[in-house]
């Protein structure tokens, strides 16, 4: 229990040094900052709504890594097709 009344005092600690900010920032200069990086955000998701971002590649127009269907003549796919004797591919051994 004391071992976490000294860690409780030590965060205490850290968290009440100062930083070197000082007390001689501007605060209406940080909100035009931070105004100014907020227009600069919605113009990025204006421009990667408008299209695809610069940093991906285009992709070709088929679908990639699929192969086509295969083409099954008329009268095939009326019939099953026999499994040819030992080809079950039971894997037994």
């Amino acid at each position: 229990m004391e071992e976490l009344f000294e860690e409780m005092e030590e965060i205490n600690e850290v968290m009440g040094r100062s930083y070197g900010l000082g007390d001689d920032v501007d605060e209406s200069e940080l909100d035009s900052e931070l105004a100014m990086l907020e227009d600069e955000l919605e113009g990025l998701d204006e421009d990667e709504a408008a299209g695809m971002p610069d940093y991906l590649p285009s992709a070709p127009s088929g679908a990639v890594g699929m192969a086509p269907p295969p083409v099954v003549p008329a009268g095939a796919a009326e019939e099953p097709q026999p499994i040819p004797a030992g080809g079950g591919g039971g894997g037994g051994g």
